[in-house]
């Protein structure tokens, strides 16, 4: 078996995904993609294909059913139709239950504005980019005054010419009275 993504071989395992009331493991089948860090419940994909055959199967059979219907209100059956009117409205009325209902339409305005789960609300972005913007003006004044401070040190050399004559000529003096 291939991966769908990338093409390359799946590793077939099977994981432990619960525990019954029993204490007993129930394990589904997982193919896995190495290169693309993908993983599928085989398990799950198989039963949700069985549950649309069987969804198929009893569409069909509903047809056929409808078609005998007809068939036997042209013959002459209305009588006993009558009576399964009722049965065919709680089974249409049933299925109609069962099906996902459709999402209401959001008010038009600005709550109808497409949203991401990953970008934040315009007000709380441009907080942030505020706070980003007075961060780095911040920064950047305490490297001004950082170059203030260089200024200062560049009669660093200075100082240090001055102190080293200083103690030469500390030396010449020793030097003198051990001498004389």
């Amino acid at each position: 078996m291939n991966c769908p993504k990338c093409g390359k071989e799946l590793l077939i395992r099977n994981e432990k995904v619960g525990e019954t009331s029993e204490g007993e493991a129930i394990f589904n089948e997982f193919a896995i993609c190495r290169d693309c860090k993908k993983k599928w419940n085989l398990d799950k994909q198989r039963a949700k294909r069985q549950a649309a055959k069987a969804e198929k199967e009893k569409a069909a059979q509903e047809e056929k059913k409808a078609e005998a219907e007809k068939d036997n209100i042209s013959n002459g059956q209305a009588a006993e139709n009558r009576e399964k009117q009722p049965r065919d409205a709680q089974r249409r009325e049933q299925a109609r239950r069962n099906q996902p209902q459709k999402r209401q339409e959001q008010p038009s305005g600005e709550e109808s504005e497409s949203r991401y789960s990953n970008i934040p609300p315009k007000q709380v972005r441009e907080k942030r980019e505020q706070e980003m913007r007075d961060n780095y003006e911040h920064m950047l004044s305490q490297r001004d005054e950082d170059d203030d401070v260089e200024v200062s040190t560049s009669k660093l050399p200075l100082f240090m010419i001055i102190i080293s004559i200083l103690v030469i000529l500390i030396a010449v003096l020793i030097a003198i009275f051990f001498i004389l």
